[in-house]
């Protein structure tokens, strides 16, 4: 046998145990042994696992490197961080592709597995151009409409470019929502409505678990601030849940005179009013897709969905640094409503993931494998929400996600909204014609049971025990919460 040290085991030493450099060359041309086969075996530990010199503290050495994880170390070539189950799923199809072609075909190439990574995210994620939801033929908006309907069915999320919101209004309304997060803590608490999450306005790191949405009450708290507001009077979608209080009232069919409710910081007001307004094109062009791709029929839209959008989420994802290990930037879940409409941070785009393996809700953490959402620049992000998903007999899915922190000293801001979104005044309802698999449900009672669940307080306000949380648990992973 042939032992050789990596890397990581070279840094814990403090580089006592060497790492070279070696290579396996190829057998020429007309060697009379056209090839070789070598077994070989790893011993990789956990990606989450530190990598700094382990003796340094005891016998004052000083450390040749500086600290790291063995994620951020074993990246393939990558700057992304790619959890363990990922880079098996790399790996299967990494040797898959010397078989296939239109890909690596010959013995002894080095395997591209930058390649193979944006493979695995586009082949299971699509990038569309849905601009002809909008002005195209009646063949071509059918065409699309199947597309992202097929890509919803595969995994319930889709990258979608000609959507119609100018560049300029999704940049204009990140850097003044940036200006707001970075200001003191005093200035945006004047923001914060004092009840936590659930009741719109400014909510600070610790105020949001994600995993929760998943039946999961044992994660920690999400890095992650947020602040919720939208158009007054804002009828449709979780956000309308959470701003009930407006006075206010804007019609459904036509938002374009409606203004932002009036406890939205003056800083971001009015380009959060522009980009609203511009992303009403993209609740209408889903709206289409979801007529044409499932046969939904315009009575059943009026009667429970909203075709002119949601409200606006902006979520602020810091520096994990100050945070602990086992933390995330957004603990894994599935979203509540219709469509959830995403605009990437383009400054750090990378840390948006999705479950591809299948095993739905009720499935095994570890049976998980996570891709990247690709980033496409000027993109929006599209996936499915539960309520969604419940409407359409679960043909269009809603997939499990979550957001990984910040490894370094980088920010991230994501910019939300909604599409297809539920009415809350809308009466219960089971499904679009055959499709209904579930008993009927109020929109207003699903999603505020669904807001709730954010809420760290969640299971203390319920009053459940240790039996009860199991329960519950079971409840919300088979979707009936």
């Amino acid at each position: 046998f042939i032992i050789n040290v990596g890397e990581v085991m070279s840094r814990w030493s403090n580089g006592r145990l060497k790492h070279v450099v070696h290579r396996v060359p190829n057998p020429k041309p007309g060697h009379r042994d056209p090839g070789r086969i070598s077994l070989m075996a790893f011993v990789v530990p956990d990606y989450d696992t530190v990598v700094e010199c382990l003796h340094c503290k005891e016998d004052g050495s000083v450390p040749l490197y500086e600290k790291t994880w063995v994620g951020e170390m074993m990246n393939w070539g990558s700057k992304l961080p790619i959890y363990n189950q990922t880079k098996m799923e790399m790996m299967r199809m990494a040797q898959g592709l010397y078989t296939k072609k239109g890909h690596q075909t010959k013995l002894g190439e080095p395997t591209d597995v930058k390649s193979i990574e944006q493979m695995m995210s586009t082949k299971s994620i699509p990038v569309l151009d849905i601009s002809a939801l909008h002005n195209g033929t009646k063949d071509k908006q059918s065409f699309i409409a199947r597309r992202l309907s097929e890509a919803f069915e595969l995994t319930g999320f889709a990258v979608v470019t000609g959507h119609g919101i100018a560049p300029e209004l999704i940049s204009n309304l990140r850097n003044k929502a940036y200006e707001f997060f970075r200001s003191p803590f005093e200035e945006k608490s004047k923001f914060d409505k004092g009840k936590g999450y659930g009741f719109g306005g400014y909510n600070g790191v610790g105020h949001e678990n994600g995993a929760q949405l998943l039946g999961d009450f044992s994660r920690p708290n999400d890095v992650v601030e947020s602040l919720h507001t939208g158009l007054a009077g804002l009828q449709s979608g979780v956000e309308a849940i959470q701003l009930k209080d407006s006075s206010d009232h804007c019609s459904a069919k036509d938002i374009s005179g409606c203004e932002m409710e009036e406890n939205a910081p003056p800083v971001v007001a009015r380009p959060a009013q522009g980009f609203l307004h511009a992303a009403e094109r993209v609740a209408k062009m889903t709206s289409k897709a979801l007529q044409l791709a499932l046969n939904v029929s315009d009575e059943e839209m009026d009667l429970v969905l909203d075709p002119s959008g949601g409200g606006l989420r902006l979520a602020y994802y810091p520096s994990k640094e100050a945070y602990g290990e086992d933390s995330m930037g957004y603990g894994s879940h599935i979203d509540s409503g219709g469509v959830t409409v995403i605009s990437l941070d383009p400054a750090n785009p990378h840390g948006l993931q999705v479950d591809i393996s299948g095993v739905g809700t009720t499935g095994n953490d570890k049976d998980r494998i996570w891709v990247d959402v690709p980033f496409v620049p000027n993109s929006l992000v599209l996936n499915v929400g539960a309520l969604l998903s419940r409407w359409t007999g679960h043909t269009w899915k809603a997939s499990i996600h979550r957001v990984l922190p910040n490894r370094k000293n980088h920010e991230r801001l994501s910019l939300i909204t909604g599409a297809l979104s539920p009415k809350v005044d809308g009466p219960a309802f089971a499904g679009f014609k055959n499709l209904a698999t579930h008993e009927a449900v109020r929109a207003e009672d699903y999603l505020a049971t669904r807001v709730a669940l954010h809420r760290p307080e969640y299971a203390g306000e319920k009053g459940l025990t240790e039996k009860s949380i199991e329960e519950e648990s079971k409840r919300i992973r088979q979707l009936q919460i």
